[in-house]
């Protein structure tokens, strides 16, 4: 059973602001022509024989471009850590919320026909009313969970009777869709650093956001 009820807002921002900017850090190093063309002209050539014409240039030119390319799978890592942050961000809050508002458990335990309905065996495993609370309550954190991201949010916004962020919730679904081709589909491609940053801008407002309405 889980110890900790207080859904820690500031936490999972500050985890999400430490992956933005450890991309920011290297993307900022990559773009700067003068560290660059130091680091790659202090690494080392070595060749086999007499050297070509041109080969010590053409090789710097292809250190480059495997930095680039490193950069550009930091950034989909980066998508990738952002969107765990949300996923563990909507979990944690919903469990805290149905821990403090147990009557919104209803909707998410039981099947269609036996909504609300908890077993006799999981009621006698238990130990006290407060273990079963927890355990109802992650279960049915995990259910309300599932989803589009932007849905997620707005299924809290209702339970919470909170206005729907409609764009907000455009932008979390465009998160989820870079994540699962990155996920699923080995989706490369050159991440600007307004995507992360994008991304992380809308991780703090809706983290923000979930703190305040828990705590009103």
């Amino acid at each position: 059973m889980k110890q900790d009820m207080i859904f820690n807002g500031d936490l999972l921002r500050y985890n999400a602001l430490e992956d933005y900017i450890g991309y920011k850090v290297i993307f900022d190093f990559v773009h700067d022509k003068a560290a660059l063309k130091t680091h790659i002209e202090a690494l080392p050539c070595y060749t086999i024989g007499p050297t070509p014409r041109g080969s010590v240039a053409k090789l710097r030119k292809q250190r480059a471009q495997d930095i680039y390319n490193g950069l550009n799978h930091y950034g989909s890592q980066t998508i990738v850590s952002l969107s765990t942050t949300y996923e563990v961000a909507t979990k944690e809050f919903l469990y805290c919320f149905f821990m403090k508002y147990p009557q919104h458990i209803y909707d998410y335990v039981g099947s269609e026909e036996t909504k609300g309905h908890v077993s006799l065996k999981e009621i006698l495993k238990v130990k006290s009313y407060q273990e079963l609370l927890s355990n109802l309550a992650s279960r049915a954190a995990s259910v309300a969970t599932k989803g589009e991201y932007g849905q997620v949010l707005i299924k809290i916004s209702k339970l919470c009777n909170e206005s729907s962020p409609k764009e907000l919730a455009e932008r979390l679904n465009s998160l989820q869709l870079n994540r699962n081709k990155i996920i699923h589909e080995k989706h490369a491609r050159p991440w600007a650093i307004n995507h992360p940053a994008a991304s992380y801008r809308v991780l703090k407002r809706k983290e923000r956001q979930l703190s305040e309405v828990l705590f009103w």
